[in-house]
């Protein structure tokens, strides 16, 4: 498997949600089928919150990450100006393992 994580930056969130990272996980793994499952890992801290994702091809579940960050709130928060998506082919990588894939610019 495949590393994919998600860095939430808590200044840029409406509402401070401690089931933050378990609603990203549950509902990566609904929309695709099981292919993006639990890294096991993550934090939340005073400035930000750190999900690990696994996935067999973690480019692939980036995308489907971002796509799902567009269409859906999150604990009542759009996640599309809050978060960073980092991947890595590595499985159970670190963030300065990975590469960054979203925001593109």
């Amino acid at each position: 498997m495949q590393t994919i994580i998600v860095t939430l930056d808590i200044k840029k969130l409406d509402k401070i949600d401690f089931a933050l990272h378990d609603r990203i996980v549950e509902r990566a793994s609904e929309v695709s089928d099981g292919k993006v499952v639990d890294g096991e890992n993550g934090y939340f801290s005073p400035t930000g919150v750190g999900v690990w994702l696994a996935a067999e091809n973690a480019e692939e579940g980036a995308e489907l990450l971002v796509k799902l960050f567009e269409s859906e709130s999150f604990c009542g928060n759009d996640l599309t100006a809050a978060a960073e998506i980092f991947i890595s082919e590595q499985e159970r990588a670190l963030l300065f393992d990975c590469t960054r894939v979203y925001p593109t610019e």
